[in-house]
């Protein structure tokens, strides 16, 4: 390479240049080659005569040097001959001797090797949101010959830990995981997930994760337990009538807690449940609504969650299990979620239907409620009240099309805690 860092510089941006033509698309030399204006904002004090002489004498030299090996041709500005450049051309015949000399590798080449590690892992990446991006990621490959540096890191190593934190998040199903040990097993660093991966892949999953899943409104933690990735170890809290075993221990009736229990999420893996002897089976979705339940309304006879907003992988589990036991009972209980009157609500109660059973029903969650309390209600924005208007488009949601409309026509919505000792 030369001794001018200006010559150097103007050889990359010509590069940049190519790579973002339609030349460097279709793979073909073109009539229009890449080229570069001498402007100040390109080479600071150039035009305006503020650089150093010498520095100027080096630049002009090299690029001499470079017009007669054929690489780039120079257009001097008129009356300005060998004194002030106004343009630099590319020549398509030094293209890759041009690469060569500034150490770079091909953009296409660069491509080519993504599309090759794209199909290394595209059976890995099951999961249908991972295959909606997979196959973004490549078809901005094909058709630019480049890389989709908004969807996947450039850098390889990056890349690499993005690839298999994937392949983990798919490969693990519904186990649940603290962060730190999801990071030590599929990274093989306990920090690297958090440093390197997690920021993007959230921002992934929130840009590939609209629809049915509804993950707009998530927070960064609440969009992990989602995944299966816990900030600590999961907690599932229940009260009711519940006899099971852990892994063979003597039975545990959850019963005997007035207040309720705690368990880990990996313990639902080890849970087996004996007896539940209820008629109802109800989710709550929010802390506070959980504990005034508990301790002003609940009966003896029905078995009470807390979701803490949508279901992690070990809630759901426990709730699939429970379902399934219920279903060699004489007198099945009825499964309902009690969730706050707006959108989220809605959509949790969606989730609920598609990841246990379609017989979840919603429980205080009707429009008569909606207008009864009609001075709690909180207003909607026109971007909140776009997207309750999609969900009447959805047949999912369609015994839920009342209290739709309803908060569409009365511009409202209405969170649970607004309820506690008022009914």
């Amino acid at each position: 390479m030369s001794q001018s860092p200006w010559a150097e510089q103007i050889l990359n941006v010509l590069l940049d240049r190519f790579e973002g033509s339609e030349a460097h698309v279709r793979g073909t030399p073109s009539n229009r080659r890449p080229q570069v204006s001498l402007e100040d904002k390109i080479l600071p004090g150039y035009q305006s005569g503020d650089a150093d002489p010498e520095v100027r004498r080096r630049f002009h030299q090299t690029l001499e040097e470079w017009q007669r090996l054929g690489l780039v041709e120079l257009k001097w500005m008129r009356h300005e001959e060998g004194n002030i450049l106004e343009k630099v051309y590319l020549e398509w015949q030094g293209l890759d001797q041009v690469y060569a000399m500034c150490g770079r590798q091909p953009l296409s080449q660069r491509a080519d090797a993504l599309r090759e590690e794209l199909n290394a892992w595209a059976s890995r990446l099951a999961l249908p949101w991972m295959q909606e991006w997979l196959w973004d990621v490549r078809r901005y490959v094909e058709e630019k010959r480049a890389i989709p540096t908004a969807l996947i890191p450039e850098d390889p190593d990056k890349r690499a830990a993005l690839l298999r934190s994937l392949a983990g998040i798919a490969d693990k199903g519904e186990e649940e995981m603290p962060r730190r040990v999801f990071s030590s097993r599929y990274l093989a660093h306990s920090k690297e997930f958090e440093t390197v991966v997690e920021r993007r892949l959230l921002g992934l999953r929130r840009r590939y994760g609209k629809g049915h899943e509804s993950i707009e409104d998530l927070d960064d933690e609440a969009l992990l337990n989602q995944l299966g990735i816990t900030l600590g170890e999961g907690r599932i809290s229940l009260a009711g009538p519940l006899t099971f075993s852990l892994n063979g221990s003597p039975s545990i009736n959850v019963e005997w807690f007035p207040h309720g229990l705690a368990m880990g999420s990996s313990d639902v893996a080890l849970l087996d449940i004996a007896a539940m002897p209820v008629r109802r089976v109800l989710t709550i979705e929010n802390l506070t609504s959980y504990r005034w339940y508990l301790d002003f309304e609940k009966t003896s006879d029905e078995l009470v969650l807390f979701l803490n907003g949508f279901p992690s992988h070990g809630m759901r589990r426990l709730l699939q299990n429970l379902w399934a036991f219920s279903q060699s009972m004489t007198h099945p209980p009825c499964f309902e979620h009690w969730g706050d009157i707006d959108f989220g609500g809605l959509q949790i109660l969606n989730q609920l239907r598609r990841t246990v059973t379609r017989s979840f029903t919603p429980w205080r969650m009707d429009a008569a409620l909606l207008q009864r309390f009609a001075d709690d209600r909180i207003p909607i924005a026109a971007h909140y009240r776009q997207r309750l208007t999609s969900l009447l488009a959805d047949p999912e949601f369609q015994d839920l099309y009342p209290v739709i409309e309803t908060i569409l026509r009365t511009g409202g919505t209405l969170e649970q805690e607004a309820l506690a000792g008022r009914l």
